[in-house]
């Protein structure tokens, strides 16, 4: 809790405020109580209800080669994996901070969004759940996990890409009832 001194250059028969001020003034001083406002989240996305990209995920690890993730140490999104989240062998995190900007990435068709998190950094995200949530300046709240790319995947061998990298599971956004568009402007847009 901060306590805030204002001066109100009010003459001293002005008003009911406590004096904590000098006399010779002959002025009133207010004193506020501030106290942080506790945000209200909504849960935009989680990850235990998105049975469909979890599917896709376990299938594409167990029977295609060159995709998904690797199984160590259990297949994403089972009750195992979750453990290994919770007792920390799946390495995550919780990133606070506020939605920076909304964008349509690939060909204006893709819903994405920016995390700034209190400290300047920036990540960008697709926006999954009710993606018309994610507005600008509204406090954000991320979960995120690191996996890993299996051995033989395209994202490694062919893009070069690190074989270990973040996968958002959850997303608290600050109540609101503002929302961002609906649709993107497409490829041509």
């Amino acid at each position: 809790m901060t306590t805030i001194q204002v001066d109100l250059g009010l003459p001293k028969a002005i008003g009911r405020f406590t004096e904590l001020g000098s006399l010779r003034k002959r002025t009133r001083r207010l004193a506020i109580l501030v106290q942080p406002c506790a945000v209200s989240w909504v849960s935009v996305y989680d990850l235990h209800r998105d049975e469909r990209l979890v599917q896709s995920i376990q299938d594409a690890t167990l029977s295609r080669p060159g995709f998904g993730l690797d199984p160590r140490p259990a297949l994403f999104g089972t009750a195992e994996w979750w453990q290994a989240v919770d007792d920390g062998r799946v390495p995550s995190r919780v990133e606070v901070g506020v939605v920076a900007k909304l964008c349509w990435g690939s060909m204006g068709d893709w819903p994405e969004w920016a995390l700034r998190t209190d400290d300047g950094r920036e990540s960008t995200w697709t926006r999954k759940g009710d993606h018309t949530r994610n507005v600008e300046g509204l406090k954000a709240r991320a979960r995120i996990v690191k996996v890993r790319w299996k051995s033989d995947s395209q994202q490694v061998l062919q893009f070069g890409d690190d074989p270990l990298h973040d996968k958002l599971i959850a997303l608290d956004l600050e109540a609101s009832d503002d929302r961002s568009d609906t649709v993107g402007p497409g490829f041509s847009g």
